[in-house]
C-alpha cells in the first residue's frame, strides 16, 4: 500500500495526483519552474528526484559560465 503523497512538496516538486501504471505507481508533479513531470514513489521519498531537471540545467549553466565557457577545467 502506497501512502498518499498528494499535496506534499519534495524539493522543487509539488505532488498533484497519483497515477497507477501496470507495474508501478507514479505521481504527477508540478515543478517550481512550471513544468509537469511524472515521478516514481521511491524517487520522491528518497530524494532522488527533486525537480523536473531544471535544477541540473541551471547548475550546468553556472558551471559553464564559471569556467569561462570551457567544457572542462584542466588540472
Amino acid at each position: 500500500m502506497v501512502n498518499d503523497l498528494t499535496g506534499q512538496t519534495y524539493g522543487r516538486l509539488y505532488v498533484e495526483s497519483r497515477v497507477n501504471r501496470t507495474d508501478r505507481v507514479v505521481w504527477i508533479c508540478k515543478c517550481d519552474c512550471g513544468n509537469v513531470c511524472e515521478v516514481q514513489t521511491f524517487d520522491l521519498i528518497l530524494g532522488k528526484t527533486r525537480s523536473c531537471g531544471c535544477y541540473h540545467r541551471e547548475r550546468q549553466s553556472e558551471i559553464y559560465a564559471l569556467r569561462g565557457g570551457i567544457g572542462k577545467v584542466s588540472e
